[in-house]
């Protein structure tokens, strides 16, 4: 009975110093997650301040765009965006992607809203409804952008 109550004693106290160790141990862990918790929070307020800059920079670029087709400027839209496009019947049709709807300079002098925007390592994409009065529905305006932020090309949706 001796040996027995001995033995429980003694595994209780080996219980309990290891749950000492795991408590030092788990502590040190939180500690490290917590650290490392607030790294990530910096990192992630600074992706954001960089996003919200970058989304503004290139919805200026897009309206520039527009601004420039809806006031008929395309001696400067040539200059200043490396798009190929012809004029024909008040309207731009765009070379890329191939089997593009015409960009009509009534289109982009309508109202417009964001429709999305999609920032990837190698390429970002900014949308935009417009109110298209002719067919009394919202016309769809894609510009695709490269790494760098320079404009590849713009494509327009179906109505």
């Amino acid at each position: 009975m001796k040996k027995l109550l001995s033995l429980t004693l003694i595994s209780i106290m080996m219980v309990g110093c290891s749950n000492e160790k795991d408590l030092a141990d788990h502590e040190k862990k939180i500690e490290a997650l917590e650290k490392e918790n607030l790294e990530l929070k910096d990192k992630l307020s600074e992706d954001r301040a960089d996003y919200n800059e970058f989304l503004q920079e290139t919805d200026r670029t897009s309206r520039r765009f527009m601004d420039l087709l809806a006031a008929e400027d395309f001696e400067t839209l040539k200059a200043e965006f490396p798009v190929e496009f012809e004029v024909k019947n008040n309207a731009i049709h765009l070379m890329e992607p191939e089997g593009n709807l015409p960009f009509e300079v009534e289109l982009a002098k309508q109202s417009k809203h964001i429709g999305f925007f999609n920032k990837f390592d190698d390429m970002t994409e900014i949308s935009y409804y417009m109110y298209n009065p002719q067919h009394d529905s919202n016309s769809l305006v894609v510009f695709h952008y490269d790494k760098d932020n320079q404009l590849e090309y713009v494509s327009l949706g179906g109505r």
